[in-house]
This record gives structure tokens, C-alpha cells and sequence, in this order.
């Protein structure tokens, strides 16, 4: 999904900026955005520590200065929920019009986590594929939360859902 996000952005002018991953990953990310999409315009990549999201006054400074960038669209990769949570309480402050939880996808954009075989893909087990590269990671997420997450969204009245 991003990368199709990302060439609607460059057809329309629209400027990006990521917010997490690890300091390497913005010149990877600068430098893949300028040969896939020449157009795009990605201003700024922040990438805080933990004890930066977790200090009051490190968190509100961060989003101010992401708010000087003003960028359009703001793609938050700092894993599930903590990015969820920073969009809940700083996108307003950060000034962001657009901003979409898309955890490790930047790092997939730039080759630095790899997808799952298109075999897996398509018998929609990519998230077995990884649980199973990354079980430390992702066993709680996928085997813990993710069921009454998945139950909560299924029995949500205001979903017409097809299951």
C-alpha cells in the first residue's frame, strides 16, 4: 500500500515524511523515494528513541519540529500500538493532515526487512511467514492481541463486514 500512497503523493505534490525506524534508514529511504518517484517531495525523517517517546518534553518537542516540516502525509513506523498512540495524542500538535500507522513498511520499501514468497503472500499466511523469522517480536502481537482485536473489529456494528 505504500509505495502506491507514495506515487499518488508525487503525482499531486504532496510532501512525505517518516517518523521512525533507525537513523539509516533516511538516507535509504531519501535515496529509494528519489529513483522510484523522482517527483516526491520527502520532507523530513525523524527517528526517536524510546526514551524520546516516552519523555514528555523530548515527545511534544518532536512533534513541533515535524510540524515546522508540515509535511501532508506523515508515515508513523514505531510498531504496534506505540505509533497508533503517537498519532492519537500528537497529530493534531504535529499539525498532520494525513497520518497513516504503517509500522515496518518504510523498512520494507528499502530492502531492509524482506516479504514473504509470493506463494505465501497469496495464501494470505504472511504473517505466519514472519511470525515464524521473528517469533520474539511478533508471538504476543499475532497470537495474544491479534485474535481479540480481530474479534473486536468483527463485531463492530459500525463495519459491515463480509465475515
Amino acid at each position: 500500500l505504500l509505495p502506491a500512497i507514495l506515487e499518488i503523493a508525487a503525482g499531486t505534490g504532496a510532501s512525505v515524511a517518516f517518523l521512525g525506524g533507525d537513523a539509516a534508514l533516511g538516507p535509504a529511504l531519501a535515496a529509494v523515494c528519489t529513483r522510484r518517484w523522482p517527483a516526491l517531495e520527502v520532507s523530513g525523517h525523524w527517528a526517536p528513541s524510546s526514551d524520546d517517546l516516552a519523555d514528555d518534553d523530548r515527545a511534544d518537542a518532536l512533534a513541533t519540529e515535524i510540524a515546522r516540516a508540515a509535511p501532508a502525509l506523515l508515515v508513523v513506523g514505531l510498531g504496534k500500538p506505540r505509533q497508533e498512540r503517537w498519532l492519537e495524542r500528537f497529530a493534531t500538535v504535529a499539525g498532520i493532515r494525513v497520518g497513516l500507522a504503517f509500522g515496518a513498511s518504510a523498512e520494507f520499501l528499502v530492502g531492509g526487512q524482506t516479504r514473504a514468497p509470493s506463494w505465501v503472500r497469496a495464501a494470505r499466511a504472511e504473517w505466519l511467514w514472519r511470525l515464524t523469522h521473528d517469533p520474539k517480536r511478533l508471538a504476543r502481537r499475532y497470537l495474544l492481541e491479534g485474535p481479540g482485536e480481530w474479534w473486536r473489529l468483527r463485531n463492530d456494528s459500525s463495519l459491515k463486514a463480509p465475515w
